[in-house]
C-alpha cells in the first residue's frame, strides 16, 4: 500500500528516522538508509520470540519525492505468502498448520500497517510544525 502527501513541507530524513524508531518500539530490528536524492528506505524485521516456530514479519518502507510532494510505500512479507492463497486445499492435504500460521502473520501485518499509517500522519504533522517554526 502507498500514500502520497502534497503541499506539506516535511524533512524526509527526519521522517525516515521517526519511522525506523516506530518499528523498533514495535519489537523489530530496523535500519534506514538514504538511497539517492530524496529517497529513503526502512527495512524492519520482527525480533525472534520465545516461540521460534512463528514466522517473522519483514517490512519494507520507501519514502521518495520532494519535501513538499512525497510518497510512502509499505510492503510486508505477509503480502506474498503462498499457503494463504490455497488455504482450503492445503488443509485437505495436511498442511493446514502452515496456512494457519500464515493467516495469523497476515493478521498481525494488517494490524501493524494500520498503526503505521496512523503514526505516519502524526509524524508528518509534527515534522511540518517543526519546519514552520524554523
Amino acid at each position: 500500500m502507498w500514500d502520497r502527501w502534497t503541499g506539506r513541507v516535511t524533512d524526509l530524513e527526519s521522517l525516515a528516522e521517526n519511522l525506523r524508531l516506530f518499528f523498533e518500539r514495535k519489537e523489530f530490528n530496523a535500519a534506514s538508509e538514504e538511497r539517492g536524492k530524496n529517497e529513503y528506505r526502512i527495512v524492519a524485521i520482527q525480533k525472534k520470540t520465545a516461540d521460534e516456530s512463528k514466522s517473522l514479519l519483514r517490512i519494507n518502507v520507501t519514502i521518495r519525492g520532494e519535501p513538499s510532494d512525497f510518497r510512502i510505500e509499505f510492503s510486508s512479507s505477509a503480502d506474498s505468502r503462498p499457503f494463504s492463497r490455497f488455504a482450503n486445499l492445503s488443509a485437505l492435504i495436511g498442511a493446514g498448520i502452515f496456512a494457519l500460521r500464515e493467516l495469523k502473520s497476515t493478521e498481525k501485518s494488517e494490524k501493524l500497517e494500520k498503526e503505521f499509517w496512523k503514526y505516519v500522519d502524526e509524524a508528518v504533522d509534527l515534522s511540518e510544525r517543526q519546519k514552520t517554526e524554523e
